[in-house]
């Protein structure tokens, strides 16, 4: 892999991929100054399924038979996952090389091409991604052009451990999800209902431990369902996730503009539950459950979604 570094003044340290667009690593302090890596590095084998810190593109999630309806026409999508299609199938851009475009100090642009046709879906593309670092935070400014109407749904597949100890589970941080509402998945992890959080599992409106949700019985079908989170969350608005870790101070908000947040615990990790993605997006399985709603990416307009991730220790 080709790797960036960038450094703030505060000593936050990213350091990004070219491969997946991706995030290889990021250096925060501790209430002592003191630095580690709490961002699970990318898989040496790029076959595994975690996704670890790239950048999902054309579409994030998965899509229930791979099916998606454009402009009255019928495309279909790999089916990698059964018989669904997930983070757009073999020829993701997730797994892909992307190009360096801009470079400073403060700043990486990365950039990639999908032709008409790629991962099943109309329009020659371009994707971008802008990483910027100011002090103790980072932006992630993701986009998309085509010259033919059609869907895209890009997320960063992020997972943090704020302790920097990647041999044990994160079921010790705090965490506090602004959401009222969060979809509830069948088998295949596909959302079926939108529920109410309150009295639930599912229910991060105040700050707890993951520890203590898990042992909540109302929602405990679904944390069966996925060892653990693979649910969306529909957002209230700004900030989307406060996570916090009381060991070692750190804490990490992520701010963002789309409508939903996937939170997965990382169950089918080695080590389950060492790792905690949170991965901001429009619901999955939108053509579905959108229908003629389903937002289009227009020929010659722009696709955008921007996401901050601010890191202090307290």
């Amino acid at each position: 892999m080709d790797l960036i570094e960038l450094k703030s003044i505060t000593g936050l340290t990213l350091v990004l991929s070219r491969r997946g667009a991706g995030i290889a690593a990021l250096y925060a302090p501790d209430r002592n100054g003191a630095l580690s890596n709490v961002c699970l590095r990318p898989d040496e084998d790029e076959n595994t399924g975690t996704f670890s810190g790239a950048t999902i593109a054309p579409v994030a999630g998965r899509v229930s038979g791979g099916a998606v309806s454009i402009s009255g026409a019928a495309y279909c999508m790999p089916q990698n996952d059964g018989a669904n299609c997930l983070h757009s199938g073999p020829g993701t851009l997730g797994r892909a090389v992307w190009d360096v475009v801009y470079r400073s100090g403060s700043e990486v642009r990365f950039q990639k091409a999908l032709a008409h046709g790629g991962c099943g879906l109309p329009g020659n593309r371009v994707f971008t991604a802008d990483y910027r670092l100011c002090g103790n935070c980072f932006s992630l400014e993701l986009s998309a052009v085509s010259d033919r109407d059609t869907f895209v749904n890009m997320t960063n597949h992020a997972y943090w451990n704020l302790s920097g100890n990647w041999a044990a589970d994160a079921y010790d941080h705090e965490l506090q999800i602004f959401s009222d509402a969060v979809w509830y998945n069948d088998k295949d992890h596909l959302p079926q209902k939108l529920c109410r959080v309150q009295n639930s599992a599912f229910d991060y409106r105040l700050p707890r431990t993951i520890r203590s949700a898990l042992g909540e019985s109302a929602g405990a079908d679904q944390l069966r369902n996925a060892n653990g989170y693979n649910n969306a969350f529909a957002l209230n608005g700004r900030p989307a996730v406060r996570l916090c870790h009381p060991g070692s101070g750190r804490r990490m908000i992520i701010e963002t503009d789309a409508p939903c947040l996937i939170f997965y615990s990382g169950g089918y990790l080695p080590i389950a539950g060492s790792a905690l993605a949170f991965e901001p997006q429009l619901v999955p399985d939108a053509p579905r459950l959108l229908g003629a709603k389903l937002p289009l990416l227009r020929k010659g307009a722009v696709f955008r979604t921007v996401s901050s991730y601010r890191f202090d220790a307290f």
